[in-house]
């Protein structure tokens, strides 16, 4: 009886954690489906300066306020800002699921979608005047994270524009 009773047990929790991960599947397809198109979302360069990021903890900027651990990066020092930019360009065009929006002498925009859902993050590189440095911001569509992507790809355009790579 006590073993009838733990297999029924153990059929409705298997069928419970089915459910919920259809609903999180369908969930996040609709999530995909929704997002805001590129001309939709607020980029490019107003007086020296990005768009902050938002309060979530899915986009990273050079120009966000050093205290905030979140959001904050260090901006990439170059010795050839042009130069740099160029492999920046070649490696977002090289990256399977990148697509350059925007280039510039001194600015990309550039979108990358992710493999499975298609999420959207947009990436921005700016060299200032004077060209000693890059700063880039990623960030997220939507969503409240992302499960470190943004920072990551960070990391990996700040290899690429000194050359590391």
């Amino acid at each position: 009886m006590i073993l009838a009773v733990l297999k029924w047990i153990g059929i409705v929790a298997g069928a419970l954690v089915v459910v919920a991960a259809l609903v999180l599947f369908f969930g996040l397809v609709r999530l995909s489906r929704t997002q805001p198109g590129a001309g939709d979302v607020a980029t490019g360069v107003t007086d020296g300066r990005f768009e902050q990021c938002p309060d979530t903890p899915n986009c990273v900027s050079t120009q966000a306020d050093r205290a905030d651990e979140t959001h904050y990066v260090e901006p990439v020092d170059v010795t050839d800002a042009a130069a740099a930019l160029d492999r920046a360009a070649r490696w977002v065009a090289e990256s399977p699921r990148g697509q350059i929006i925007t280039r510039g002498d001194d600015y990309i925009y550039a979108v990358f979608s992710s493999r499975l859902f298609g999420f959207k993050d947009d990436v921005e590189l700016y060299v200032p005047p004077g060209g000693g440095v890059v700063h880039v911001r990623s960030a997220a569509r939507v969503g409240q994270g992302d499960m470190g992507v943004n920072r990551a790809r960070y990391k990996a355009a700040r290899s690429v524009l000194r050359g590391d790579l």
